[in-house]
């Protein structure tokens, strides 16, 4: 059984998501995280946001809400760079705002919204963002 049971859908503003892609190694499993968050495909208000949802384990709340630490896989050979931003992890932690249902919030351009849910629609109508409808050729 796996210990991956919490769906979270997570909503970026678009100019946070490379550092909420540096908080997702952190919090994640490895170097793949770092595309967790993609191109901004939801709208509201005009502002632009990236959505992930996916399965966290039962203590990702208090985890993004702890302090962070580099994970042991981010140990570059000498002379190489570190893949994550520990500097733009702890910005995007700081914006981080889960959402409380006595206490709700929208997706604003200041915050990243994480909504703990079992569904993901619902999640995204709490948050208030549409998707963009995309025209294909």
């Amino acid at each position: 059984m796996t210990e991956w049971t919490l769906r979270v859908t997570i909503i970026v503003p678009e100019a946070l998501v490379s550092d909420a892609n540096d908080l997702a190694m952190v919090l994640g499993q490895g170097p793949a995280d770092g595309a967790t968050f993609g191109a901004a495909s939801y709208e509201k208000d005009g502002n632009l946001y990236a959505v992930a949802s996916t399965l966290a384990k039962p203590a990702f709340p208090t985890a993004a809400a702890s302090t962070i630490v580099r994970p042991e896989w981010d140990d570059p050979p000498e002379g190489t760079a570190y893949t994550i931003s520990m500097a733009a992890a702890e910005r995007a932690q700081a914006k981080v705002v889960i959402y409380d249902p006595e206490n709700p919030v929208q997706a604003s351009p200041d915050i990243i919204l994480a909504i703990v849910h079992p569904d993901a629609r619902q999640a995204l109508e709490w948050a208030g963002v549409t998707r963009i409808e995309t025209e294909v050729i």
